[in-house]
C-alpha cells in the first residue's frame, strides 16, 4: 500500500479555515463589546433623561405651591439617586425663573442635541435640570472593556407652570374670582348669588402667585350654572346637566368659556334639567372636585353670563337647598332662611391633565398645572 501524502495546497486550506476562525472570532469579539459598550451608553442616556424629566416636573409641582422656596429644593438629588441604577447620575444645573442656586443667571440652551430647547418668548415660571454622568474616579465612564476612550453624557429637561387653563367639571357651580379671594382659605359657608342683587357687589385686592396685584368686582356668592351652555364647545359639554362622577362625563371647561346661568325657581327644577338638585347634590358631597372661577355680567334684566378666568379647587362638605341639608356642616342655622348655602373648603390642588395659561395680564390662582416643554 502506497503511504498517504498531504499536499501542499490542502495545507494551505487548513491554514485558511484557521485563519478565518481565528478572524471571525476576533471580529466577534469586537462587535460583543460595541454592542454591550453601545447598550451601556443608551441605558445610562435613558437614566439620564429621565432623572432631569422627573426632577423637572416634581420642581415644577413644587414651584408652583411654594415659589419663594422651591429654587432650594433637594427634590433634584433625591430623584438623581433613587432614579439611578448604577448611582453614577449627578445635577450640574438646578434653574428657576432664570436664576440659579447661585442666584446668579442659569445657563442659556446650546445647540447640542440632548440638551433642552429654547423657551417661548414671554415664559417665565419654569424650572430646568440639567443631568450628568459620573463615575467613581472622575466625571467620564469608561468603555467597558478598557481602552483609551471615554465618553461623558448629558441630560436636560425644563417643565413649566401656571394655572390651569382647562379642567373637568362635574358640580355645575360657579363662584365670582372676586368672592374666591375675598373668602381665603379654610371652610366657608357660601350663599347663592342674589340675582336681584347686582353684578359688583364684590371688590377686592389680592396677590397671585407671582407676587403680582389684582383687583377684581364681582358677584357675591354661588352661582348655579349650565355645563351644557352653548358657549362652550360642544365636544367639551357634559353628557348631562349634573353629572355624576361615578358615570356620567364632566364638562372640560377653559379659561375663556362663556356659561349660562340657570335662574333660581320656587321649584329648584331647572337646576339639573328634568331633575330636581336636591336629588342630584349628594353625589358631590366628601369630594375634591374643581369649580370654574368667573366673572360675571348682567345681559338683560336678571339674565347673567358668566365668563371663565380661573378653577379653585374645592372640598364639598355640605349643602342646603330649599331647607333641605345633607353632608356635614357648621352646627344649626347655619343657613339663613330661604337661603341655598354651600359648605366647604378651597384646596391647593393640581389638574394633570390641563394645559398651563401662559397669557399675560391673567392672574395665577387657584389650581394649577405643569407639563414638559
Amino acid at each position: 500500500m502506497r503511504p498517504l501524502i498531504l499536499k501542499a495546497n490542502n495545507e494551505k486550506g487548513g491554514y485558511s479555515i484557521l485563519f478565518a476562525i481565528i478572524f471571525g472570532t476576533g471580529l466577534l469579539i469586537v462587535i460583543f463589546t460595541i454592542v454591550l459598550d453601545g447598550g451601556n451608553i443608551s441605558t445610562e442616556r435613558r437614566e439620564l433623561q429621565n432623572v432631569a424629566e422627573s426632577s423637572a416636573l416634581a420642581l415644577a409641582k413644587e414651584c408652583s405651591l411654594n415659589p419663594s422656596t422651591c429654587l432650594n429644593s433637594g427634590t433634584p438629588e433625591q430623584f438623581a439617586e433613587s432614579n439611578s441604577s448604577d448611582n453614577k447620575t449627578t445635577i450640574t444645573e438646578v434653574c428657576v425663573r432664570g436664576v440659579n442656586r447661585l442666584l446668579q443667571p442659569c445657563l442659556l440652551p446650546s445647540s447640542e442635541r440632548l440638551d433642552c430647547s429654547p423657551l417661548s418668548s414671554g415664559t417665565s415660571n419654569y424650572a430646568r435640570v440639567r443631568t450628568q454622568t459620573l463615575s467613581s474616579d472622575g466625571s467620564q465612564l469608561r468603555p467597558l472593556f478598557g481602552g483609551s476612550g471615554s465618553y461623558q453624557l448629558k441630560g436636560c429637561a425644563q417643565a413649566i407652570w401656571g394655572n390651569a387653563g382647562s379642567a373637568q367639571v362635574f358640580a355645575p357651580f360657579a363662584l365670582s374670582i372676586c368672592d374666591w379671594a375675598r373668602l381665603g382659605s379654610g371652610k366657608n359657608v357660601i350663599n347663592e348669588y342674589d340675582t336681584n342683587s347686582g353684578t359688583d357687589t364684590c371688590n377686592y385686592t389680592f396677590v397671585d402667585l407671582q407676587g403680582q396685584t389684582f383687583t377684581r368686582k364681582g358677584i357675591t356668592g354661588w352661582a348655579a350654572v349650565d355645563l351644557q351652555s352653548s358657549g362652550i364647545p360642544i365636544q367639551n359639554q357634559s353628557n348631562v346637566p349634573c353629572p355624576d362622577p361615578a358615570k356620567d362625563s364632566p364638562a372640560a371647561l377653559r379659561i375663556g368659556d362663556v356659561l349660562n346661568a340657570i335662574t333660581r325657581d320656587a321649584s329648584s327644577a331647572n337646576y339639573c334639567g328634568d331633575s330636581n338638585l336636591v336629588s342630584k347634590i349628594p353625589v358631590w358631597v366628601g369630594r375634591e372636585f374643581y369649580l370654574p372661577l368667573v366673572s360675571t355680567t348682567k345681559i338683560s334684566g336678571q339674565s347673567t353670563i358668566h365668563v371663565v378666568e380661573a378653577f379653585t379647587g374645592y372640598k364639598f362638605l355640605g349643602y342646603s337647598i330649599k331647607g333641605v341639608a345633607g353632608g356635614t356642616y357648621p352646627g344649626s342655622n347655619w343657613c339663613p332662611n330661604n337661603k341655598n348655602c354651600l359648605y366647604g373648603e378651597f384646596t391647593n390642588t393640581l389638574s394633570p391633565n390641563s394645559d398651563v395659561n401662559i397669557q399675560p395680564g391673567t392672574p395665577n390662582i387657584g389650581v394649577q398645572s405643569i407639563k414638559l416643554i
